[in-house]
């Protein structure tokens, strides 16, 4: 039976609580359509938080009689990107597809308004036959590119104390200035080409949101008090599963063994917290990446398809 559906922007906080539960009912039901952790979401709504942006670009579905999320969508006019999200009730129904279509239609709006000539989506499965034929029904074809590997591993073991070189330390950022250090990790390790200063205002932004937790945002402070590596762990306490994002090391501490070490402080928090499984993902293109995750002891568990839609 089809539901009657509101379809609205972007509202408050309140709508991303609704979200986070919407992707933690999807990897709860396994079935077969690849959800976003909830620690995704907080990283890409809070880093920095801007609620004019989630008005701009955050749509949802719901209910009108009983006011339950059925799906919601995001589009980012900076780097082209969309996502979109079902209930994993109506994975594969007409009502989901009817959604997507209105959402791209959307989207393909706002884009070709500011002069943009394409949509890409990243999240999701490339074995997902389902989801890929809807998307494809909307327009989206396999991108040039390739996507990337998702690796788990299970925590049910015990683990490797993180090993660091004489004088280094691996440390959580709870205070604003080991936070600092870890923001000098990151704008290093990403190539970040925004000036120091406004990256760090940005930085400054998570900081203060009610998402940040020190404990679970992790640096390496070098033997002379730089910061040379830096991780993210999110949790999901429903699931069981630890995610990681972002990991990097400063190019100038590099091949020192600190992104394994930094990671493995991270493991052994995210099973402290009752987390079973890890997870971290990364482009096909990084070799670096993916070859420190399977040092860790990740495999692969999903590659994600990469999809795109131009006129």
């Amino acid at each position: 039976m089809t539901t009657q559906l509101i379809w609205r922007p972007y509202r408050d906080d309140g709508d991303i609580q609704r979200i986070r539960d919407l992707q933690v009912a999807g990897r709860a039901a396994n079935n077969g359509t690849y959800y976003v952790h909830r620690g995704e979401i907080d990283w890409w709504f809070y880093n920095p938080p801007n609620e004019d942006d989630r008005r701009a670009n955050l749509c949802l579905w719901e209910d009108a009689d009983s006011g339950r999320l059925m799906a919601w969508c995001a589009h980012a006019l900076h780097d082209a990107t969309f996502d979109f999200f079902v209930h994993p009730s109506e994975r594969g129904s007409e009502q989901a597809q009817a959604m997507l279509r209105q959402g791209v239609d959307w989207a393909t709006e706002r884009a070709k308004s500011s002069g943009g000539v394409k949509l890409t989506h990243y999240w999701i499965s490339e074995a997902d036959d389902v989801s890929l034929a809807q998307w494809g029904a909307c327009g989206f074809v396999a991108a040039e590119e390739p996507g990337g590997p998702i690796f788990m591993q299970s925590l049910d073991r015990e683990l490797d104390l993180p090993v660091v070189p004489e004088g280094f330390a691996v440390c959580d950022a709870r205070t604003e200035e080991d936070f600092r250090l870890r923001a000098e990790a990151t704008h290093g390790a990403f190539g970040i080409e925004r000036p120091w200063e406004a990256y760090w205002q940005k930085c400054l932004g998570f900081f203060r949101s009610p998402v940040y937790a020190g404990e679970n945002n992790l640096f390496i402070r070098s033997s002379d008090g730089r910061g040379a590596a830096a991780c993210i762990i999110w949790l999901d306490h429903v699931n069981k599963v630890g995610m990681f994002e972002p990991v990097g090391t400063h190019p100038a501490f590099q091949k020192m063994g600190l992104g394994k070490a930094v990671m493995r402080e991270g493991l052994r928090r995210m099973q402290a917290a009752g987390m079973k499984w890890a997870s971290v993902g990364t482009g096909a293109d990084n070799a670096a990446a993916i070859a420190l995750y399977r040092s860790l002891g990740f495999a692969d568990y999903v590659m994600s398809a990469f999809l795109v839609k131009s006129w």
